[in-house]
């Protein structure tokens, strides 16, 4: 199977541009992320110290 798919996108060099996924969703991936980057916020502690203090 490897065999065939290695043939079919050296044959055809523009085929790796058509390739479409239904199930991908840039939205939900986008708001995952954030959401993902909120926790991580919540969960660092604040060491940074400000200077002009």
């Amino acid at each position: 199977m490897t065999d065939y798919w290695a043939h079919y996108y050296f044959d055809n060099p523009k085929a790796q541009e058509e390739v479409e996924d239904d199930d991908f969703n840039l939205a939900d991936e986008i708001a995952r992320a954030e959401a993902e980057a909120d926790e991580q916020e919540s969960v660092l502690p604040n060491d940074f110290v400000d200077v002009n203090e």
